[in-house]
């Protein structure tokens, strides 16, 4: 290898060489110490000159005047950061995103005559694809309000959900116009922009430059006191925060008598009613599912390459994936995960014998590929995660039948096969005893002209079904399953609600209080009705996306004697009698509770 000293003298050294501290000492250790000298003079001259005129020179770009005018402005006043942020907002309107300014209000109802007051604090500015779906972003915007309220007032999250926060059309500070979430939410981000523009929210420059405001309004109720009259404390930059970018398919339910006789008591209903007894009523038949050859497309492709479907025993090849298409029009889902095809049976329930049998037909449902990994994660309000959630002692996963969603529950490992079986039995039981009480008692309330909160169980939709696959390690933990259809679950809705609990029907919330009271009639209600034979319990449930409360997952005291048939949760006769006495003891209870005033639930007498 030649001298450093002959290839000093032969070549010009290249101005980087001069900075780097160890080719510096090399050369200084040369023999023709001057001739290094000269070179590193003569690298550093060229450097500072190459700087001056570096930053003399305007290199020319393809920017319109707006952004040649953010760029040039930012020189020495603003941050890189900040200035690449307005470069990639404007690369990403060139490929169609719509830009979205939200702003945060409080809805004032107490005072001010029901004026909307800006937080200015909770102000989002960001960009988002032409092609998603409103839906989604709103919720997001919902989601990053309400994580940057939680850091300065801790406990509050529970309150930014979408049945408490409502969306408008911001148009001026005076002006607004609401935004009805059941007309748009399966809409693109590129229609709304067209639904503002068509219905004159925004200007026809707002419209050229794709921009959109929009505001989340919630009520004062829902916010700590010491915020909602002092709002001058502000984070980010100017006002903004520092938020960035980072069942069954019948189209009626099926009508079965009440069948809450869990003895040989016969329930009938009351006289003064004139009903006709329940067991005279004819049993319709369940009506047969169709194979379904064309389930829904969606899936999570950021994670389809690392799943690895399961292959089912006989079938002799992978179960196929269910891919996104481009030919089809995007479809609102509640999460987007990878889903495989499994073959199943389903388990027809007879509601008057209390019986399941097999069906012949074989079905398809759609089940989550990484099923185990994203329930170890724990995510269950994340959109790409199949994991949904827990109860004591079942679990549930995303799946989808007949291009619905569903929530697919089987007991945690740990259980036994007959174990899985008789509580899935069991909680289907207490779904369809408990949807069929209480359409009775909204029938009731309607007779004696009572208006009360819009509610249903979970019924309508849900099956019992069996794996048909020999080898379930990669499918599920057991073969049989129950599936219920699936109720808004993402981040931004409103968590479960509880309105009874086990052991008594508990204290009334310090909102919802109607629908509690509603809830505690209820449960008087069937105990009465059942003749003593029956009470459905811990009464919990959701808002759907019409706002109407959805009731899940019940359960039920009996007077069954033989403990041993008994579910787990059944506490027996003594637990009936218990619940009910603490009903009509509370301070909050059945004297006090109009529903139960109203149709004189105490004195209601059951002929036997």
């Amino acid at each position: 290898m030649p001298e450093l000293a002959t290839i000093v003298d032969q070549v010009a050294l290249p101005s980087s060489l001069s900075q780097n501290p160890r080719i510096v000492q090399q050369i200084q250790r040369l023999k023709t110490s001057e001739v290094a000298a000269n070179v590193l003079e003569s690298a550093r001259v060229h450097r500072q000159s190459a700087s001056q005129n570096r930053l003399q020179t305007v290199i020319p770009r393809a920017q319109n005047s707006s952004l040649r005018a953010a760029t040039t402005s930012a020189i020495g006043k603003r941050q890189n950061s900040t200035t690449q942020t307005v470069l990639d907002m404007a690369q990403q309107k060139r490929l169609g995103s719509v830009q979205v300014l939200s702003s945060l209000w409080v809805s004032k109802i107490k005072r001010a005559g029901g004026k909307l007051e800006q937080l200015d604090r909770y102000s989002i500015d960001e960009m988002y694809p032409h092609d998603q779906l409103v839906k989604i972003v709103f919720d997001s915007i919902l989601v990053k309000t309400r994580t940057a309220y939680e850091e300065g007032h801790p406990g509050t999250l529970e309150n930014f959900t979408t049945r408490n926060v409502s969306f408008h059309a911001h148009q001026s500070k005076s002006q607004h116009s609401i935004l009805r979430m059941v007309d748009l939410q399966d809409k693109t981000m590129n229609e709304l922009l067209q639904h503002f523009a068509t219905l004159g929210y925004i200007t026809a420059q707002q419209v050229g430059i794709r921009k959109l405001s929009i505001r989340l309004v919630i009520d004062e109720k829902f916010l700590p006191e010491d915020d909602i009259w002092d709002d001058q404390v502000t984070t980010g930059s100017g006002n903004r925060s520092s938020l960035t970018s980072a069942r069954r398919s019948s189209s009626a339910p099926v009508s079965h008598p009440t069948s809450a006789r869990r003895s040989s008591s016969v329930l009938v209903s009351r006289a003064t009613l004139a009903r006709q007894s329940s067991s005279t009523l004819a049993s319709h038949p369940i009506p047969k599912r169709k194979a379904n050859n064309d389930l829904n497309p969606d899936t999570h492709q950021s994670r389809q390459s690392a799943a690895t479907p399961s292959t089912p025993s006989g079938s002799g090849s992978s179960a196929p994936l269910v891919r996104k298409s481009a030919f089809r029009p995007r479809k609102l889902l509640a999460r987007e995960v990878v889903l495989q095809r499994i073959s199943f049976r389903t388990l027809l329930y007879n509601h008057e014998q209390r019986q399941f049998f097999l069906s012949k037909d074989l079905e398809e449902i759609l089940l989550p590929v990484m099923w185990k990994e994203d329930e170890q994660l724990g995510l269950s309000r994340s959109r790409d995660s199949a994991y949904l959630g827990s109860g004591t002692a079942k679990h549930a996963f995303y799946a989808q039948y007949n291009g619905k969603e569903y929530a697919f529950v089987q007991c945690k490992p740990g259980c036994t096969v007959a174990e899985n079986s008789k509580c899935l039995r069991a909680e289907l039981e207490n779904l369809a005893d408990a949807h069929q009480l209480a359409e009775e008692f909204k029938e009731d309330l309607r007779k004696e002209g009572v208006k009360f909160p819009k509610f249903r169980f979970n019924y309508p939709g849900a099956f019992i079904g069996k794996l048909v696959d020999e080898d379930i390690e990669n499918i599920a933990h057991f073969h049989e399953f129950l599936a219920t259809p699936l109720l808004p679950c993402g981040e931004a809705d409103s968590p479960i609600a509880k309105y009874t609990g086990n052991d008594n029907v508990g204290e009334p919330p310090r909102t919802d209080r109607s629908i509690t009271a509603l809830m505690h009639a209820y449960m008087h209600y069937t105990y009465v009705m059942s003749g003593k034979s029956l009470l459905i319990c811990d009464i919990q449930g959701m808002f759907d996306d019409k706002m109407e409360l959805c009731l899940i997952d019940p359960q039920s005291h009996s007077d069954n004697a033989d403990i041993y048939n008994r579910s787990y949760w059944d506490g027996g006769k003594a637990k009936m009698e218990s619940y009910v006495n603490h009903h009509i003891d509370s301070s909050n209870g059945c004297a006090q509770n109009r529903f139960c005033n109203d149709l004189q639930i105490m004195k209601i007498e059951i002929e036997n």
